[in-house]
């Protein structure tokens, strides 16, 4: 009896979840008869069904993924945002509906750079390359190239010079945005149309570093020992420029044919190349001795002359790191950058030595009688930055000789150390004060 009882209970129960799962089909039936995908092209050429729909049944809504094409790379399948890199779905999956939805093509391409390297002798890499997904750009990082015995001022679409002097839109080292595939031509020239011989040249950090033929192997050594010390503790202050270490005759005789007038006394010179060209930096030339010096101060003022010209450097890379290159994609379109001598003008107020901090405290010291640093450092701002950066650094990152017990204003010392944590935090403010 109570058997029969529960069987018919659960006979009950049966047919009621029966009824009420049919009554639930036929009211979906009903209410909704088809489900649909979209398709967007996604950066595809052509989808062969934009829009599918499929009629509900008890088996439910199942649709087939229609093939794409895309004319520029290959469409690796479908997903459901435009910025996927990764396909859910490919062409001939089948999907069961549940709703309407919209997948993307999920497209790839590989753009490249190609270098023309028929004018240079070194380069990292004859072509970079980057991954572009669903119809975006990619970023590349342009590599590091160098012409023995020349200025290299960086990257252009077109080979051609303005009056034998380089165009250049894209420096070294830098990234930027890429489209599609371009061949650069690496631009370089000679300040005074003569070429010195060399006896060593490399690569230290993102630095070319060259030496005429009459310096001695120990000088060498010791310049070397420079900059892996900069490397090592400052290494924001290798802008990718070349560093020439020059015997004292070759120096003198080079800067009087540019300038009209005895360098004797002149140690070293930061400069970019001639023409319509940016204002960053792009080499240094520094005398590997001096008669004025004697041998115990040799070692530690020709760091400073070396840290002093690379600080000058630093000051016109500035801008570049902290605004972000322009232009901001490599295209052929750019060459008309060299239409203006206008070009990255707008950039002069961006360097160190053009910010306000660094102006007050010229202004402040230059006027007193008992001047901290230099008498030098009062010439210019730009010479007051290039002092008070290399004064700090052989006083407090490398301690060096009779810089690293004099006296430096707090004040100085505080914004030395603002813009060296600015470039840290890749050249963003966050808490440098």
């Amino acid at each position: 009896m109570r058997k029969g009882m529960i069987l018919n209970y659960l006979i009950t129960i049966l047919s009621t979840l029966v009824v009420v799962s049919g009554t639930l089909l036929v009211y979906q039936l009903l209410i909704r008869e088809q489900y649909s995908v979209s398709f967007n092209l996604n950066g595809a050429s052509s989808i062969d069904a934009n829009n599918i729909e499929c009629d509900l049944s008890i088996k439910g809504c199942i649709v087939t993924i229609p093939n794409a094409t895309a004319k520029d790379g290959e469409v690796l399948g479908y997903n459901y945002s435009n910025d996927d890199t990764f396909a859910m779905y490919k062409a001939g999956d089948k999907v069961l509906l549940d709703e309407d939805i919209t997948l993307y093509a999920i497209t790839y391409k590989k753009n490249t750079v190609k270098i023309d390297t028929s004018n240079i002798d070194f380069i990292e890499n004859k072509e970079v390359s980057c991954n572009a997904y669903n119809n975006q750009s990619c970023k590349v990082k342009l590599p590091i190239f160098n012409k023995v015995g020349y200025n290299n001022a960086g990257y252009s679409t077109t080979s051609k010079k303005y009056n034998e002097y380089a165009l250049y839109e894209y420096i070294p080292n830098e990234e930027y945005e890429l489209n599609g595939n371009v061949t650069l031509y690496p631009q370089n020239e000679s300040y005074t149309k003569k070429v010195y011989n060399t006896s060593y040249h490399g690569i230290i950090g993102n630095d070319i570093l060259e030496v005429e033929k009459n310096v001695s192997s120990s000088t060498i050594n010791t310049f070397k020992g420079y900059l892996d010390g900069v490397k090592n503790n400052a290494p924001y202050l290798l802008t990718s420029i070349k560093i020439n270490i020059l015997s004292e005759s070759y120096f003198n005789n080079n800067w009087y044919a540019v300038l009209g007038r005895s360098v004797s006394g002149t140690l070293g010179a930061t400069y970019h190349t001639l023409g319509i060209n940016p204002s960053k930096d792009t080499t240094i030339d520094v005398k590997s001795s001096y008669s004025g010096y004697s041998q115990s101060e040799s070692y530690e003022e020709f760091y400073h002359v070396l840290v002093h010209e690379m600080s000058h450097a630093w000051d016109s890379y500035y801008p570049f790191a902290l605004k972000g290159v322009i232009p901001k994609n490599i295209s052929s379109s750019n060459e008309k950058v060299h239409d203006t001598k206008d070009y990255f003008s707008e950039y002069s107020l961006g360097r160190i030595s053009n910010h306000q901090d660094v102006v007050n405290l010229y202004n402040k010291y230059k006027t007193q009688k008992n001047r901290p640093i230099s008498d030098y450092a009062y010439s210019s701002r730009a010479e007051f930055w290039a002092e008070i950066m290399s004064f700090y650094y052989l006083k407090y990152i490398v301690p060096t000789g009779h810089y690293a017990s004099i006296d430096y204003p707090d004040d100085i010392k505080k914004v030395v150390e603002k813009y060296i944590c600015i470039a840290k935090n890749n050249y963003r403010n966050n808490g440098c004060y």
